[in-house]
C-alpha cells in the first residue's frame, strides 16, 4: 500500500487561485461547505494532499474581491457586541443615530469589507451564498 502524500501548508495565493478557478466555472456556490469542497478539489488537482478549511476558503474568497456574499442570519438576543465581522474577520463599523436630546445611540453594526449588517442584537450567519463578481 503506497504512503499517502505528505501534507504541506497551502499558501494563500494558491487558495485564491483555486477560488478564481472555481468561479470561472460557476456563477454561484450555495454554502461554505460546498465552497470548501470545490476549492479543495481544485487544489488537489494542482497539489495532491492540499487541504483548506471552510472558514479560510470563505475569508480568502471575500478578501480577494472575486466574490460577492449573500448572508442568511439568525438573531441572537442578549449576545455581546461583536468586534470583528463573523463573515470576513474585518473590523465592524458602529452605526449611530442622534437622539432628540443631542446624544447618540447605537443602532447597529456594519462591515465595510463584505457588507455584513447587524442590528442591536447580534446576528449570526447561518448560511453563506457566494456569487461571482
Amino acid at each position: 500500500m503506497p504512503a499517502p502524500p505528505a501534507r504541506s501548508a497551502t499558501r494563500d495565493e494558491e487558495v485564491v487561485a483555486a477560488v478564481a478557478s472555481v468561479f470561472a466555472k460557476r456563477d454561484k456556490v450555495e454554502t461554505q461547505h460546498r465552497l470548501r469542497r470545490f476549492v479543495e478539489e481544485e487544489l488537489q488537482r494542482r497539489k495532491p494532499g492540499a487541504k483548506v478549511s471552510g472558514s479560510r476558503a470563505r475569508v480568502l474568497a471575500l478578501r480577494s474581491g472575486l466574490v460577492r456574499l449573500e448572508l442568511r442570519t439568525k438573531t441572537m438576543p442578549g449576545q455581546e457586541e461583536a468586534e470583528q465581522c463573523p463573515a470576513c474577520k474585518g473590523k465592524l463599523r458602529r452605526l449611530r443615530n442622534r437622539t432628540l436630546k443631542g446624544g447618540t445611540v447605537l443602532v447597529g453594526l456594519r462591515c465595510p469589507e463584505c457588507g455584513y449588517k447587524s442590528g442591536r442584537d447580534l446576528e449570526v450567519p447561518t448560511k453563506y451564498v457566494f456569487h461571482r463578481r
